[in-house]
């Protein structure tokens, strides 16, 4: 017996199972057991649709002789997707003159000096021309040059907090460059828009810049929409940590809850896929040029009550032939399948509203012989708590630095004892108790034939 088999034989009797029950659906997964011990599952959307409960207890795995095995979340020391991962930095910019916009006096030299300590750190930057005497060139547009540091977390998105100075009403579009030698420059995504609008006190903003997991040392913000300087009061960035052992952790999705039904004026109904892990929730108007405020609540189907999620303002305004929105609002993990929109005042069409979530990273371990299937959808089934913590200690001791299971992706839904396993079945009758208690009456009737007979047979006095 391998370190590995014996390690798989300690979880069995730690945690052993009870009994099979039922599953709605099955799913087949691409798990060789002579290739390694552990295996990482990321659940795909299709699980959840598929679970009866919100907390996945129904969702088990079994191997090729229909025994379970070992499975269930990474746990937390191991990079569990939950972990409070994410952080915010302040940045200080540095504002680079633009030189396309850079005009000095003829036959001048412009002079750019980049100022950097050992480690690559920005310390100054300055723009000159002959005849500005070694000052910043005055007045010219300037770009934002951003050093992000040299860490490995994974660059999520900026804030910027526009200066209110700067007047009332303030669009912006921006486009944001990336490099890793301030020589190289490449193009993130698409542009995007800045809003800052102050209506008689109330405040519309979008102020955020994604960069979807950007890894890079410098960026470089340019305003697209006009020759003028982004007025910046505040600049932050939102960094995600990597997980302490597990490579290319699953990516945040994003689903669009159905709407169902309306209920009071304003008051919007609709139902996720599944119990997936939200913890971002965007509203989105049907019609354009809309404002309203809004409160997003959830519940689970068991649960007669609605929990409060996130409050605040939503918005889609048209902005120089496109339309700029309010952005998604990060909210503690909720899993639920039934979520509300209220919003005042009152829409009169239901807006989209749109769930993001990062899957559950998921470890089995191969116990037994394949094919290896996961399971979903029992209203019967408990999953053991196995003590998967201590199993993947032991695996990373005798694989040495650097394990990481393999993943295996399930393959689509299967059905397997059909929607019959989604109910509650009725319990057998308690044959056993009812022959005892048979058994005891038919006792009390002889005892009683019994007196009845001696008390006739009784001779007169």
């Amino acid at each position: 017996m391998t370190i590995r088999h014996a390690i798989l034989a300690v979880v069995l009797v730690i945690a052993a199972p009870t009994a099979s029950a039922a599953h709605a659906v099955q799913f087949d997964l691409d798990v060789d057991p002579a290739r390694a011990g552990a295996w990482r599952i990321d659940l795909p959307l299709a699980v959840y649709r598929e679970a009866a409960f919100a907390d996945l207890r129904d969702v088990e795995a079994r191997n090729g002789r229909d025994e379970p095995v070992p499975l269930g979340p990474v746990p937390l020391r191991w990079g569990a997707p939950h972990a409070p991962t994410l952080r915010t930095v302040p940045l200080s910019p540095f504002f680079l003159p633009r030189l396309d916009a850079t005009a000095p006096p003829s036959g001048d030299r412009i002079r750019l000096l980049i100022e950097q300590d050992a480690s690559g750190t920005l310390r100054r930057i300055d723009l000159a021309s002959d005849a500005s005497d070694g000052a910043m060139m005055p007045g010219a547009p300037a770009d934002l040059l951003l050093d992000t540091g040299d860490g490995e977390d994974a660059r999520m998105a900026l804030d910027m907090a526009l200066d209110p100075a700067a007047g009332p009403a303030l669009r912006a579009r921006v486009q944001v460059l990336a490099s890793d030698d301030l020589d190289t420059w490449r193009m993130v995504g698409e542009p995007q828009s800045l809003l800052r609008l102050d209506q008689g006190g109330r405040v519309l903003e979008r102020r955020q810049i994604d960069l979807d997991g950007l890894h890079a040392r410098y960026l470089l913000l340019r305003r697209i929409d006009g020759d003028g300087t982004l007025p910046v009061a505040a600049l932050s960035m939102r960094l995600r940590g990597q997980p302490a052992r597990l490579d290319d952790w699953p990516q945040s999705a994003v689903v669009d809850a159905a709407f169902e039904r309306g209920g009071a004026a304003g008051e919007f109904l609709y139902r996720a896929p599944g119990p997936i892990p939200v913890d971002a929730v965007e509203v989105i108007p049907a019609d354009l040029n809309t404002v309203a405020t809004v409160q997003i609540d959830s519940r689970d189907g068991r649960d007669p009550g609605w929990r409060p999620r996130h409050q605040g303002t939503a918005f889609r305004i048209a902005f120089e032939g496109s339309e700029t929105g309010s952005l998604p609002a990060r909210i503690d993990v909720a899993r639920a399948r039934e979520w509300r929109v209220i919003t005042d005042p009152p829409l009169a069409r239901p807006p989209a509203l749109r769930l993001s979530y990062t899957p559950d990273a998921w470890v089995l371990l191969a116990q037994g012989p394949g094919p290896f299937r996961l399971l979903a959808g029992s209203a019967d089934s408990k999953r053991p708590d196995w003590p998967l913590e201590r199993a993947l200690d032991a695996l990373a001791s005798q694989a040495g630095p650097g394990f990481s299971p393999p993943l295996a992706t399930p393959g689509p839904a299967i059905e397997r004892d059909g929607d019959a396993a989604r109910t509650t079945a009725a319990p057998p009758p308690p044959w056993p108790r009812m022959a005892l208690w048979g058994v005891l009456g038919l006792g009390a009737f002889a005892v009683i034939a019994l007196v009845l007979r001696l008390l006739r047979e009784r001779p007169p006095a």
